[in-house]
């Protein structure tokens, strides 16, 4: 009769099988992990914002959670996350043509300049208020910004220990 025996002695054999699929397990579980980080950032968090920065999703639609070989990238791609995620202090405001175009259209699409009697002030003059008021107070949260990333990973490890489950049970069916 054939037989086999694996005993102590093979451990090293063992553990190495069982550390390499408990890379790929890690990986995955992470990657999928910040997936559902970046779930949780766009659908709950920011939309529960109390000053929201919702224009037109740009911010929230360049959130991104991108694999690496052990684990993943949460970020966001949009060229001025970062302000909305750290702010800017007063100090930092630098008023110019740019920023009062940009604000500017902000003003018509918001439907700001409109007032009750059916009368319209220059956007442009609301803008330029705006950005007096980011030069005295900051931007987002009085320069301290929203910190978006951060309420998102504080759901990492519930997520990770439900992907964690998942991956074991897919690697050792």
């Amino acid at each position: 009769m054939p037989a086999a025996v694996f005993d102590i002695s093979e451990v090293d054999k063992l553990g190495a099988f069982v550390g390499k699929a408990l890379e790929k397990v890690a990986a995955r579980a992470i990657y999928a992990a910040s997936l559902h980080v970046v779930q949780q950032i766009t659908t709950t968090i920011i939309p529960g914002e109390p000053r929201s920065p919702i224009d037109r999703r740009v911010f929230a639609a360049g959130w991104r959670a991108t694999p690496t070989k052990v684990g993943a990238i949460i970020e966001n791609t949009v060229p001025y996350s970062d302000i909305i995620e750290n702010g800017a202090r007063a100090e930092n405001i630098k008023i110019g043509r740019a920023m009062i175009d940009a604000l500017a259209a902000w003003v018509q699409r918001k439907g700001l300049h409109l007032r009750g009697d059916g009368g319209k002030d220059d956007p442009r003059a609301i803008a330029w208020a705006v950005a007096q008021g980011m030069k005295k107070r900051g931007i987002f949260n009085g320069g301290k910004g929203l910190k978006i990333l951060q309420k998102g990973l504080e759901h990492l490890e519930e997520f990770l220990a439900e992907e964690v489950r998942r991956e074991l049970a897919r690697e050792f069916r």
